[in-house]
């Protein structure tokens, strides 16, 4: 828990004082061919990462400091948070299992932080309630199949797999920005 806690300043800071531009980066198509390229070469990088030996009990404060800064940046569209968290932790010696279990827990208060955020911005009184609901039990259950699957792929070391569909997207983006 206080790995999380440490974890979790890094991201809030970066979140909170560089909203703005993260933000910005949505609605151009280039910077996703870059951040989904990004995103690859960190994922292909994983092959290379030396098999860990940390878990909960030897991982320090640094590591949570450093995983949770890597959150922060993944704000950025095309960057995958669960992608480059692990990844990282993967680098920092973390053991496979842990550091996926690191990067999940990790990204319970980035999202309870960016919804309490962004609610403030919401006009409740538009919002239709059933397709929320719909929507988020087909979220739930999508990513629960996705992180079992994220979680085997790790485990094995076929995390790297993922850098194909991140190299796709950037040439896609690319297309299109220079489409558009």
């Amino acid at each position: 828990m206080l790995l999380i806690g440490v974890g979790s300043v890094p991201t809030a800071i970066i979140g909170l004082v560089f909203q703005d531009f993260f933000e910005s980066l949505f609605s151009t198509p280039a910077t996703l061919a870059v951040t989904f390229a990004i995103t690859g070469l960190l994922l292909h990088a994983t092959r290379w990462a030396p098999v860990g030996m940390l878990n909960e009990k030897t991982a320090h404060w640094g590591m949570a400091l450093a995983i949770g800064t890597v959150q922060g940046l993944a704000i950025a569209p095309g960057i995958s948070r669960s992608g480059s968290t692990i990844a990282i932790a993967l680098f920092l010696g973390l053991n496979r299992e842990y550091a996926a279990r690191y990067s999940f827990l990790l990204s319970i208060p980035a999202i309870c932080g960016a919804f309490v955020l962004k609610a403030t911005d919401v006009d409740w009184a538009q919002i239709q309630f059933a397709p929320l609901i719909a929507g988020g039990l087909a979220a739930s259950i999508s990513g629960y199949i996705a992180l079992v699957w994220l979680l085997k792929l790790v485990q094995t070391g076929d995390f790297s797999k993922f850098r194909w569909y991140c190299w796709a997207m950037a040439t896609f983006a690319l297309a299109y920005a220079l489409v558009a």
